[in-house]
């Protein structure tokens, strides 16, 4: 027994398969569509309980994933003469936002990595909020970045089986592979936990590269 309200509308319907020749005796299942509206032909309120019998169309999930196509598709959602295309509008609108303060950020200097973690961890309203709101952790992610970097440089610089425009490549390889790691962090979690996450993702880069000894941080378990 659940409960079933407005609340239902757009939630995933999965059909169910069980496999009786299936060594792994595995379910497996398959998304049927999205709930589109509740219809109910029975219903009995006793001691403030609900029950009774209800339908609930499904549609199947969109084709295409074009702005104008999910906007059309989200009018098919509808509650109470309430239909989800507002709301996917309004969500739209904070998404744009976002994107046109990572823009600026990116613009003014900020590395994309780190313009991204920042701004994942904000509030989306408008685009000088969002900026305003980032730039505590612009400039944290950024400090972490410098350290980082600062170390797999200094120990790429000390390999004596490399010469010097081969340094200056493997450094230049290792910022971009950091620059995509920034963009994985947690810009709220602890300083030294970032940087210790990072520094092991460094050491696997180097690794690829054929660069050893790999530096670490603490606690670094093999994979």
């Amino acid at each position: 027994m659940f409960y079933i309200n407005s609340a239902s509308v757009g939630c995933p319907v999965f059909m169910s398969a069980f496999d009786h020749n299936a060594d792994d005796d595995c379910t497996y299942l398959g998304l049927v569509g999205l709930v589109s509206g509740v219809l109910n032909s029975f219903e009995n309120n006793k001691d403030d309980v609900y029950l009774g019998i209800y339908y609930l169309p499904v549609v199947l999930p969109p084709n295409s994933f074009s702005v104008k196509d999910v906007l059309d598709y989200a009018r098919m959602f509808c509650s109470n003469g309430v239909c989800q295309d507002s709301a996917f509008s309004y969500l739209l609108d904070r998404v744009r936002s976002a994107n046109r303060a990572m823009s600026s950020l990116i613009s003014a200097g900020v590395l994309s990595g780190i313009a991204f973690a920042a701004v994942l961890v904000v509030d989306w309203y408008d685009v000088d909020q969002i900026i305003r709101d980032s730039e505590v952790y612009v400039k944290k992610l950024k400090e972490i970045y410098d350290e980082v970097l600062g170390i797999v440089s200094s120990y790429i610089d000390s390999l004596p089986n490399l010469t010097r425009n081969e340094k200056i490549i493997y450094v230049q390889q290792c910022s971009e592979d950091l620059n995509y790691l920034m963009a994985t962090v947690n810009a709220t979690g602890e300083k030294n936990e970032i940087k210790m996450y990072l520094l092991n993702k460094m050491g696997n880069y180097c690794s690829r590269y054929n660069l050893y000894p790999c530096p670490q941080g603490e606690d670094s378990e093999e994979e």
